[in-house]
């Protein structure tokens, strides 16, 4: 007793000094803290049990708390680039180039529902990072490649409004029919909503299992709820915008030690009801609108059979969402002097960015995986 009684009174007083003095903590809390206790075995076994356990409290502590601080600074990043203007695809193109970069992500999908409904069309933003980060904007009904897992993580989003964590894809039920790439083997699927209704979901992978925690839960839930707003605040805005005088676009800024690739694939509506990918020469006049919008040593060209491959020397990653934006427009200018059998036409937009000396074949290969993965279905 005597013992365990000086043992309290150290630690009291070593806790005190804690309050007075950080460094004083982790001095103690060092391997060259203050030696053991004279006395017999078993008193020495107890002491050195005591202060394990005070040493692990304390690393826990400084873990916890590095941690939160890495958890803030990025979700205010992510604010950071949410205030930016631009419109709502904008936005959420931002948001998932922002958690691939701030919370340690392979993968991330952002999906919200035209008209608030499931069954709508929806915007589906994905991102890939391996070697190389990789994105892509599209309406299609998948993710990773696979309609079944849309349709499963939309179900997950709509029964299980505080979000759910998978720590591993392989021994879950839910998801034994489904080929996942590398990059998806845990998960966490957050719902976002608004006026009490889902209107889309957000999703974060990662090639390890258990990879993520309550605190990616409840940094990303704060996340799905600004979405949210701001997909109603975008919605009010988009009228007034539509109606306000174009500005005069602004130079960028180049680069020359970076490339930016922009990937295109054009579809339009086959027989069912399904899309199927657009001719080769109707996606020949489709560049020959986008191609004003090419300066210097920028040029587009095709990437397989019916895609377009955009090289944009010297284009920032802050400055290819307006270049995006340009072909959006160029491509949306080619379907309002269309008939009606071409406003089924859609484009669908993947983007990265690396430095000029760097092997583009990586990246391409990621574009690849995401722009061009089919489903059982389409592929039958």
């Amino acid at each position: 007793m005597e013992t365990e009684e000086w043992i309290r009174k150290r630690l009291e007083s070593i806790l005190a000094s804690d309050a007075r003095n950080h460094a004083e903590v982790r001095r103690v809390a060092s391997e060259e803290g203050f030696s053991a206790a004279e006395g017999s075995d078993e008193e020495r076994n107890l002491y050195q049990r005591v202060i394990h356990t005070y040493r692990n409290a304390i690393a826990e502590v400084n873990r916890r708390f590095e941690e939160n601080v890495w958890f803030l600074s990025g979700f205010y990043r992510i604010l950071e680039s949410i205030k930016e203007e631009g419109d709502f695809q904008e936005t959420c193109l931002r948001v998932v180039d922002c958690v691939l970069q701030e919370f340690g992500a392979e993968y991330c999908a952002l999906v919200v529902y035209d008209n608030s409904r499931p069954d709508s069309s929806s915007l589906c933003v994905e991102g890939v990072r391996e070697t190389e980060k990789y994105i892509s904007v599209h309406s299609r009904p998948l993710l990773a490649g696979s309609e079944e897992l849309a349709q499963i993580l939309m179900s997950i989003a709509e029964e299980e409004p505080a979000g759910t964590a998978v720590n591993d894809v392989y021994v879950d039920a839910r998801f034994q029919s489904i080929d996942f790439p590398s990059v998806i083997r845990s998960l966490v699927c957050l719902p976002i909503t608004l006026h009490g209704r889902t209107i889309g979901f957000l999703v974060l992978a990662h090639s390890i299992p258990c990879r993520f925690n309550s605190d990616h839960t409840r940094i990303l839930t704060i996340l799905a709820g600004l979405l949210a707003n701001v997909r109603r605040l975008t919605s009010r805005q988009s009228a007034a915008a539509e109606s306000a005088p174009a500005l005069p676009p602004q130079p960028e800024p180049e680069d020359d030690t970076v490339l930016s690739v922009v990937l295109m694939d054009f579809e339009t509506a086959g027989p069912g009801g399904k899309y199927v990918p657009l001719d080769r020469d109707t996606v020949l006049v489709v560049r020959k609108w986008i191609a004003p919008d090419l300066t210097g040593r920028e040029c587009a060209l095709f990437y397989g059979d019916k895609s377009l491959l955009l090289m944009l020397p010297g284009t920032t990653s802050d400055a290819i969402l307006s270049r995006i934006r340009d072909f959006q427009n160029a491509f949306l200018e080619w379907k309002r002097g269309q008939s009606e059998k071409w406003q089924a036409v859609r484009m669908n937009i993947g983007y990265s960015t690396c430095r000029a000396d760097e092997d583009i074949l990586q990246t391409l290969h990621a574009a690849s995986a995401v722009m061009h993965a089919e489903s059982e279905e389409q592929s039958a």
